[in-house]
């Protein structure tokens, strides 16, 4: 068997041999033997100049990595707990501070905000850690990857009256800033996560005092960004927590960033009544918010597009909405407000809203004696966050060629679109003390619709209309009203009729003795234009009366005339026999009140009566009824 084996493979050998020599022969193979015979050539060599400024590069990065390993977490140390100290007015500490130069991930922990006391802390976080990107020191913003907040503890404190233990940290904060007034920081923030939050709330009520807890609270957001930079999306919009043992969730939707670079988070409220939550309000604000249902179903968007896109959509309500001055009177009730918000898109400052709808709203505006109006709010002073100049930063990134950098020119460039608004039911009141009689004016049944409403003013026309009734002692003037508006032009068309014209005594009553009778229609058109750009044209304002009347007029006296008048004297019958007519109409009249220019088409009187005195002292009538001037 061996021996059959051997014969077989030498038989075999021998046949491949030839093979291979007629191959050969016919030179079927000469690459083969090209090979063969080629000697074989070693690769150029590198110059030693590069390899020693490749050593030099390699030892001055490692010297760049050293030096940051060494120097950053001190210096970033002592600009924490010094700037921060100083911009919260309490202080600040910062347990330990790593960095990594060669993957540019900064990591702080311990941070603590110690209390009003300065022994113990109102806010701890256990690490805060961001994940910063090369492309910071291209474009001279931050620039990063991941941002993440471990374990953030607050201790609040509600000390009755809308007062807080952090009151001090918001007026250190709302103090105005040196600096002017810059434009908005450039970022771009992705993967920010905030695990394991947890909030103790102590509530000091007249009745006892409450405690409230957060826990477990969990914040996602996939990015927050004003420059088109893309980055690898690895979280999911989301937003948990335990409100009191009550466990909050919002749904996020669709597939993960990774595969279509968008996610869509929910959130729905039902009839959510805010009474038990007013008393926890600042007592700064201007208003005192008495009471609100709130009923929202919001969509929040998060787009990784050429540009990074968060936008807010869905409906939000409120319901029942009371508000009182600071000093506790009521002067606004609202049965509903309603909004269907269309693209709101708050990175960029754009607001754009489908509808607002105000149901029968309600207000009362009151003026008391010493002349304070109750709608004259005083608003509290805004709290400015001291902000960077960029300017300089901007200059840079487009000398380098950055033309994507988006910062917007002004700070305050918020637009805002609303397609349509509906004012139903409305009711306005007036009280005004300070007159001598008090005036009581009352607008009712108040209806308002407009269209394509924009902000800043543009040239496309926001159509307009309304009407009103306003009641009065004997009847009620019905006012209409209708027209459109732009940045460059308006028109407005107005009618009103059967309107009382003492309503307007209490005003009167200061520079005229008599009361005033009677009832007046108008028909009136307004129009203005804006002054052109070029300068050709100035601005105008015409006034076009189509109609202006007054029916059934007179002056009623302060004091009645004895009822026997065959013994009164000559100035007591002029006193009894004011002056009256039964009609004045005035018909196509032209006013430009810029010019200070008119024309009248016709004017009619009809039935006019009056007596003409003259006293002993040579005074007329018509001096008594003027009072001096206070």
């Amino acid at each position: 068997m061996a021996r059959g084996c051997s014969q077989f493979v030498a038989k075999d050998s021998r046949k491949r041999n030839a093979v291979a020599a007629r191959r050969l022969k016919i030179g079927v193979l000469p690459s083969e033997r090209h090979f063969e015979s080629a000697p074989m050539q070693l690769p150029t060599s590198i110059p030693p100049h590069w390899l020693r400024r490749a050593r030099w590069f390699l030892a001055g990065l490692l010297l760049v990595w050293v030096l940051a390993w060494l120097a950053v977490p001190p210096i970033v140390k002592h600009l924490i707990e010094d700037k921060g100290s100083a911009a919260l007015g309490r202080k600040l500490t910062v347990g330990d501070v790593s960095f990594r130069p060669w993957s540019l991930e900064l990591t702080v922990n311990d941070i603590a905000v110690a209390a009003a006391d300065g022994k113990t802390p109102q806010l701890t976080i256990a690490r805060v850690y961001a994940d910063a990107e090369l492309e910071s020191l291209l474009r001279l913003a931050p620039v990063l990857d991941a941002v993440t907040v471990d374990r953030p503890v607050l201790q609040l404190t509600h000390q009755g009256d809308g007062h807080y233990d952090v009151d001090d940290i918001l007026q250190t904060l709302s103090q105005p800033s040196a600096e002017p007034d810059s434009a908005p920081l450039a970022f771009a923030l992705y993967n920010i996560t905030l695990d394991g939050g947890s909030v103790d709330f102590t509530d000091h009520l007249p009745t006892g005092v409450r405690h409230h807890a957060v826990r477990a609270l969990h914040l996602a957001v996939p990015f927050l960004s004003t420059l088109n930079s893309k980055r690898n999306i690895t979280v999911q919009p989301r937003l948990a927590f335990q409100l009191n043992g009550s466990a909050f969730d919002t749904a996020a939707e669709g597939t993960p960033f990774a595969q279509t670079n968008k996610g869509d988070a929910a959130l729905k409220i039902t009839h959510l009544d805010l009474a038990p939550y007013l008393p926890y309000l600042p007592s700064s604000l201007p208003v005192r918010l008495q009471g609100a249902v709130v009923d929202a179903d919001l969509h929040l968007v998060f787009e990784l597009a050429a540009t990074p896109k968060v936008a807010l959509s869905g409906k939000l309500a409120v319901s029942k909405l009371a508000v009182a001055d600071t000093t506790g009177v009521p002067f606004l009730n609202v049965e509903s407000v309603e909004t269907v918000l269309g693209d709101v898109r708050p990175l960029e400052r754009v607001v754009k809203l489908a509808s607002l709808t105000i149901n029968a709203p309600q207000l009362q505006g009151t003026r008391n004696r010493a002349g304070r109006i109750n709608l004259a709010l005083e608003a509290p002073k805004p709290i400015k966050v001291a902000i960077k100049k960029v300017a300089a930063r901007v200059a840079s990134a487009r000398a380098s060629g950055q033309n994507d950098t988006k910062v917007p020119v002004k700070s305050d460039a918020w637009t805002l679109t609303l397609e349509h608004f509906a004012l139903h039911r409305g009711d306005a009141s007036w009280a005004d003390d300070s007159t001598q009689p008090a005036a009581r004016l009352n607008l009712a049944q108040l209806e308002v619709q407009a269209n394509s409403l924009r902000w800043p003013l543009t040239n496309a026309p926001s159509p307009f209309e309304g009407s009103a009734s306003v009641p009065s002692r004997d009847k009620t003037a019905r006012l209409t009203f209708k027209g459109q508006g732009s940045a460059a032009s308006a028109t407005a068309h107005l009618s009103l009729g059967d309107a009382e014209l003492n309503l307007a005594t209490p005003y009167l009553a200061k520079h005229l003795e008599p009361g005033v009778l009677g009832l007046l229609d108008a028909e009136l058109d307004a129009t203005w234009h804006a002054a052109a750009a070029d300068g050709k044209t100035a601005e105008a304002l015409q006034l076009a009366v189509q109609r202006l009347a007054v029916r059934d007029f007179a002056l009623k006296a302060a004091k009645q005339p004895p009822a026997d008048a065959t013994n009164s004297t000559n100035a007591e019958r002029a006193a009894a026999d004011m002056p009256r007519f039964k009609l004045l109409e005035i018909t196509g009249a032209q006013l430009d009140l810029t010019a200070r220019t008119g024309s009248v088409a016709k004017i009619a009187l009809r039935a006019p009566s009056a007596m003409a005195h003259r006293d002993a002292q040579g005074q007329w009538m018509v001096q008594h009824w003027l009072k001096a001037a206070p």
